[in-house]
């Protein structure tokens, strides 16, 4: 698990992503998630390039593809830079804008090595999706109202409700591109705290333990305290922003509305790197690997 690889080649930052392939083909992995910020976005000229650097990146990672390895990606702030702090939507041309563009990458039967699953709710398909694998359900949700495009940092709580309750799979992984309770970045599921609440609150009822995202160019581990005395039911945030973005500099207190939670810092780099997850059976262990 890893994301955040724009720069500046095609919106890539081409080391650290072909490193990044090298190591995931070493571990023989059986799929890698990747929430977002593929690509920069903001460097490309309008669609046509969007979508330029968004096959770049596919091209990057084929031989990962090319080794039948699941790549589960999902959209980041950088993946609707044509919509972002942009006001109102309507100035994106419906017709064609980042969000048409990504479907052409990982919604297109012309690509299916590269197309992502489609049973996400209506107008998210290919952006938000479930998967199961073996014994665990993974979950990739898009936080921008899919094809609507726009930057409403919440998911589509109704349906990610209804794909934990028809699971049966003892192990529950969801990622998304931002982070639940706020670190660096302001604009995350802080911003709709009500939501976040449910969506944390989702995430306990169902078992699961832990939430992925990225958006802030760094790793931290927080364990969340939901204030009832039990550490082992408490849910912990990963945030591994770290394949290739430039890192960023930060310290806590986690300064967002919190509600009835406290987030307690576990573990902290400003490095590249990602985490590698290993199930056994129902033990599962995550490891930071850094560059």
């Amino acid at each position: 698990m890893t994301c955040d690889s724009r720069g500046y080649t095609d919106g890539i930052q081409v080391t650290a992503l072909s490193e990044l392939v090298t190591e995931i083909i070493s571990h023989n992995v059986d799929f890698v998630l990747f929430p977002g910020d593929l690509v920069s976005g903001y460097t490309a000229a309008g669609p046509s390039e969007f979508e330029g650097q968004l096959r770049t990146w596919v091209q990057m990672t084929k031989p990962v593809y090319d080794r039948n390895i699941g790549v589960y990606v999902g959209r980041g702030n950088h993946e609707i830079s044509d919509a972002w702090g942009l006001y109102p939507p309507a100035v994106i041309d419906p017709t064609d804008n980042h969000a048409v563009r990504w479907l052409n990458v990982f919604g297109n039967d012309l690509y299916p090595e590269q197309k992502l699953p489609g049973n996400g709710p209506a107008g998210e398909e290919y952006m938000t999706y479930s998967v199961s694998h073996r014994n665990a359900l993974v979950v990739m949700l898009d936080q921008y109202a899919g094809i609507k495009h726009q930057a409403i940092h919440k998911a589509d709580q109704r349906w990610l409700d209804a794909q934990l309750a028809a699971s049966t799979k003892p192990h529950i992984f969801i990622a998304g591109h931002e982070a639940a309770f706020r670190a660096l970045h302001t604009d995350c599921l802080d911003n709709c705290p009500s939501e976040r609440d449910a969506f944390w609150a989702g995430i306990r009822k169902a078992g699961g333990r832990t939430y992925f995202c990225g958006h802030d160019h760094f790793y931290d581990h927080a364990r969340v305290d939901d204030g009832d005395g039990d550490p082992n039911n408490d849910i912990h945030q990963y945030i591994i922003g770290t394949a290739g973005a430039w890192p960023y500099v930060w310290l806590p207190p986690y300064s967002g509305n919190n509600g009835d939670y406290v987030v307690e810092q576990w573990h902290h780099a400003e490095r590249y790197g990602y985490v590698l997850v290993e199930i056994d059976e129902l033990d599962v262990t995550l490891t930071w690997m850094q560059r």
